[in-house]
């Protein structure tokens, strides 16, 4: 009896292939991680057929160096806010257009709430999902932003005010500054 495929799974399935087709583009050896080939990269990884890459932001001439290596490997890339890494960096992206399609349309196979899921999964694992700590506030009722954040946080069957409310410092609290 086969396994039933999760979104997990397929995205795990599919990194195996697309890392060996990589490491093949790229010239690399087995045991060169891809990810790394890209220019400016940092907290990098690969899920699915992207490249994923997690500098601090990035100048015009490393963007120029961007450029070059996606059109010598006939690669397209976005680049993207916070990324999950820090709320510092940004997200940049690498992909075979062609590869992107077809890692789609295999998710798509599966129906349309699992390529969704999918999606939703790969987005999660870039960006950041950050929840503002607010401190109580008699004047304001949803409170006041504290200057606290909590990154990459899987907020569960809870809803977001709950979460917050937990979190809230008991005394409001300043980093160099008074009110």
């Amino acid at each position: 009896m086969m396994a039933q495929m999760t979104p997990g799974r397929f995205i795990a399935n599919a990194t195996l292939g697309y890392r060996a087709r990589y490491r093949k583009l790229f010239g690399l050896e087995f045991y060169e991680p891809p990810e790394y080939s890209m220019p400016r990269a940092d907290h990098a990884f690969i899920q699915g057929p992207f490249l994923v890459s997690r500098p601090y932001p990035v100048c015009e001439g490393e963007i120029k160096e961007l450029l070059d290596w996606s059109e010598k490997y006939g690669l397209r890339f976005s680049i993207s806010g916070q990324s999950s890494w820090h709320p510092w960096t940004i997200v940049v992206r690498a992909v075979r257009p062609e590869w992107a399609q077809e890692f789609r349309k295999k998710a798509v196979g599966y129906g349309d709430a699992f390529e969704l899921a999918v999606s939703h999964r790969l987005w999660k694992a870039e960006h950041a999902d950050m929840i503002r700590v607010k401190r109580p506030s008699p004047r304001w009722e949803h409170g006041v932003e504290s200057g606290v954040y909590v990154l990459s946080c899987d907020t569960g069957p809870h809803t977001r005010r709950e979460i917050e409310s937990t979190l809230s410092p008991i005394k409001p609290f300043f980093l160099g500054r008074y009110e």
